[in-house]
């Protein structure tokens, strides 16, 4: 089996695909009047085929989000703009149990992890197959809604994201801040803005050139930092997260107050920032 980018050529061919998959399987629920424009939405980012000894054998497209997609606002408030969306993925009848869908549905996550962007989909609940194949493969629900496509069609959406990968992180997670504040008998302060790079292997923790922190006295940054470092690290090694940390933390930026910033203060915000970060990469976060 081969993967390549559709060309305006396969579009015939598509089309041809599609009418077998509708009436074979009603997906999608409406035929369209209009195959080509159908496959090519105002919002594709890219679109692929599976070829099998020549021949088309699948297709999926990768989106930006849109106002129809549910999916996008399931998956966190910023959701719109951290996704990208699956979508016009089918597989030939002729085609089924070779692992056509599940090889074009990991190449957009390759795709989408690239540009920093996290899959998800809308798939109608009664393609109890799609669905089945979402759910082997590890991809989270996320919930499901009911759409009206129609006065008198509701039709219910169940929603799915791609299940992250087990390497932190996959993809860059950058400008992650937080500011941690306690007061009280003993206050506590923190405030650190963090990019997560992707590394070879193991954790490395570095200031970013050019940082700059008024605080007196500046002996004790150091230690804030060194600090923060522990914290991020020991977040990411929980086994609750399962994640392979391999990953080069960079501290773009920070404030330290002399009224309560210390070393706890930093490794707490330190577990913060590498928990927000697991959520912003796609890990669910107890």
């Amino acid at each position: 089996m081969r993967l390549r980018g559709r060309t305006d050529a396969d579009l015939p061919v598509c089309a041809e695909l599609l009418r077998a998959v509708h009436e074979r399987d009603g997906y999608p629920l409406d035929r369209p009047a209009d195959p080509a424009a159908w496959l090519t939405p105002p919002s594709l980012r890219s679109a692929w085929v599976a070829e099998r000894d020549g021949t088309v054998v699948g297709h999926a497209a990768l989106c930006l989000p849109g106002a129809d997609d549910v999916a996008p606002g399931r998956f966190g408030d910023d959701g719109l703009a951290r996704t990208a969306v699956v979508n016009r993925l089918f597989v030939s009848p002729a085609a089924r149990g070779l692992g056509v869908g599940a090889a074009l549905l990991g190449r957009l996550t390759e795709e989408a992890a690239a540009a920093g962007l996290h899959p998800v989909l809308d798939v109608v609940a009664t393609d109890t197959a799609a669905v089945a194949l979402y759910e082997r493969l590890g991809w989270r629900h996320l919930g499901d809604a009911v759409r009206w496509w129609g006065p008198d069609r509701a039709v219910t959406l169940r929603c799915y994201a791609a299940p992250p990968s087990r390497r932190f992180p996959a993809r860059p997670v950058r400008g992650v801040r937080v500011r941690h504040v306690k007061q009280n008998c003993a206050p506590q302060f923190a405030d650190i803005e963090v990019d997560f790079e992707p590394a070879a292997e193991g954790f490395v923790f570095e200031t970013g050139p050019g940082l700059t922190v008024a605080y007196e006295p500046a002996d004790d940054l150091p230690r804030f930092f060194a600090a923060a470092a522990a914290g991020i690290e020991e977040q990411l090694n929980l086994p609750e997260h399962a994640v392979v940390v391999a990953a080069r933390v960079v501290l773009r930026r920070a404030q330290a107050h002399a009224f309560g910033s210390h070393e706890r203060a930093f490794r707490f915000a330190g577990h913060l920032a590498a928990r927000e970060a697991l959520r912003r990469a796609g890990h669910a976060v107890p």
